[in-house]
């Protein structure tokens, strides 16, 4: 796994996911380091929120399954590997 590298395989091992997602947090945190802190500011007292929706599993899966099979340097997984294995990564919810 991994930007420019291709699988030996269609499977990937669950450690060497697990190794890819380590990564990926590890540099982001390595490239925030001594960021400012995020600010926020407060919603102007006329903003109200009066429903919500539950969503549920179907909706989340339908939604992952609509997502455009592209990325950007930016992404750190792949659209196509996210929509392909969700439903073996939904099992865990």
């Amino acid at each position: 796994m991994g930007r420019g590298s291709s699988p030996a395989s269609s499977t990937i091992a669950a450690v060497d996911f697990h190794r890819f997602t380590d990564d990926i947090v590890a540099g982001v945190r390595a490239s925030t380091n001594g960021a400012a802190p995020p600010q926020y500011t407060t919603a102007p007292p006329s903003c109200s929120l009066h429903q919500f929706n539950q969503l549920t599993t179907e909706d989340v899966v339908a939604a992952v399954r609509q997502l455009p099979d592209k990325q950007s340097a930016t992404d750190r997984i792949l659209t196509r590997l996210l929509s392909e294995y969700w439903p073996s990564l939904n099992r865990t919810f």
